[in-house]
């Protein structure tokens, strides 16, 4: 994408936007300010001035995050907020490096969701979808959909427990969740403050890089970057048990076909992995013990109308004791070491779900809040041990076959590069 063809690009992009099929990716669209930025993107093109590597990248920004003159939804219409005087200083960011910003994404309502569903605006569409209509994955549901069917180059998601790196998963897209405080959150409407962090959905991870590169406050290039992870870790198959027959299979491929490739990676049994996941199974999550905290105002509003599933998540973090958030939010820090400890400077791969892309009927029934709980398990583990996660597709293509790659927090520059060089041995583009 060069900014020469930002205006052509941005009237392609607006057809499909206003197609059948995306009817429910985008909550609002900015079709003044975009056409102006795309002309602006053109011009300094022509002359020779390009602000950045994503100048005149067409970006669509998850309805979390303030855009100017737009209202904040948060995926619910019964928020009523005004519409923003200013943008969030990331979108800021994004303008400042030439990026054209084309409106807000559709997203599960107040990004409290693995599967993207959302009964207010409607589900957006899955493209990878075959017979059966797949879930588009949650909570950045729209931003994912508006990346796969070609209307955004890139797009903006938050990430809580794995909003940016489920929906990319499960479109056959990349998906980055930086370390914690990477990129600036103000402007940002909240869910669970100590775990929220924007990310990055992309096609590529150039394009992640590049992206990054406009957001960070303080990075080295990754391209250019003197280090990498040379060695790898990755759990054992009886962590991995839970996976899906088929999941599982497709990750012990990936790993022989990195090994083969000269990749040195070594299997292990992690117990900070294992203790978190028993936190979570005895005592509850993080994320909707601080959920609750930013919602409740909602929930007991008579006249507010919340998705029933988003209500009734809500209503059983009602039943997580005092005691129970204490050890949960204390524990916190202590596994993060022992991680770091665990990890000893190498790179944790894993697969990014351990189910295969859900039907949408399928999480319409009875079985939903099993299958987003199982849809969340593996990138819930990553977001509480603040590890750097980057989702890269192993088979393009195909729904859900996705690897993660995760490094130790604040080594964000050095897990980009590596993921470039797992990209690039995988060679699925």
């Amino acid at each position: 994408m060069t900014a020469y063809s930002s205006v052509a690009r941005l009237a392609k992009s607006l057809s499909i936007l206003n197609s059948q099929s995306a009817r429910a990716v985008f909550i609002s669209v900015s079709e003044e300010a975009a056409v102006q930025a795309a002309a602006e993107a053109l011009l300094r093109d022509q002359q020779g001035k390009k602000l950045s590597a994503i100048d005149g990248y067409i970006v669509a920004v998850k309805g979390n995050v303030d855009i100017q003159q737009l209202t904040t939804r948060v995926g619910s219409k019964a928020l009523n907020l005004p519409a923003a005087q200013k943008d969030a200083p990331l979108v800021s960011d994004l303008r400042a490096a030439g990026a054209v910003i084309l409106g807000h994404t559709n997203m599960s309502e107040f990004a409290f969701s693995g599967l993207g569903l959302n009964p207010h605006f409607g589900t957006p569409i899955n493209p990878l979808s075959a017979d059966e209509p797949l879930v588009p994955g949650g909570s950045s549901a729209g931003s994912a959909s508006a990346v796969a069917l070609g209307i955004a180059d890139i797009a903006i998601g938050t990430d809580t427990s794995g909003s940016v790196r489920i929906p990319a998963a499960f479109q056959g897209l990349v998906g980055y969740r930086p370390s914690m405080h990477r990129y600036c959150m103000a402007g940002v409407f909240p869910l669970a403050p100590s775990l929220d962090t924007v990310g990055i959905i992309a096609t590529t991870v150039r394009q992640i890089i590049a992206t990054d590169l406009a957001l960070a406050a303080i990075n080295q290039h990754p391209l250019a970057h003197p280090k990498s992870y040379s060695s790898f870790i990755a759990p054992s198959t009886d962590f991995l048990s839970d996976c899906e027959p088929c999941v599982l299979q497709r990750f012990e491929d990936t790993l022989q076909a990195l090994q083969n490739n000269g990749f040195n990676i070594t299997r292990f049994d992690s117990t900070s992995l294992i203790a978190t996941r028993l936190l979570f199974k005895q005592q509850g999550t993080l994320v909707a013990i601080e959920a609750l905290q930013s919602l409740s105002v909602y929930m007991e509003d008579p006249d507010f109308s919340m998705d029933e599933t988003i209500y009734q998540r809500l209503q059983a973090a009602k039943q997580i004791s005092s005691a129970n958030i204490e050890l949960i939010k204390s524990s916190q820090a202590t596994f993060q070491q022992a991680m770091v400890n665990e990890m000893n400077s190498r790179c944790l791969l894993l697969p990014t779900t351990p189910n295969s892309t859900p039907t949408i009927s399928a999480a319409h029934s009875e079985q939903y809040s099993t299958i987003n709980q199982q849809t969340l398990s593996y990138t819930m583990l990553s977001a509480f041990l603040n590890l750097p996660t980057i989702a890269i597709p192993v088979n393009n293509g195909f729904a859900g076959n996705s690897l993660s790659i995760s490094g130790t927090a604040n080594t964000d520059d050095i897990l980009l590069s590596a993921a470039l060089n797992i990209e690039q041995s995988l060679a699925y583009k």
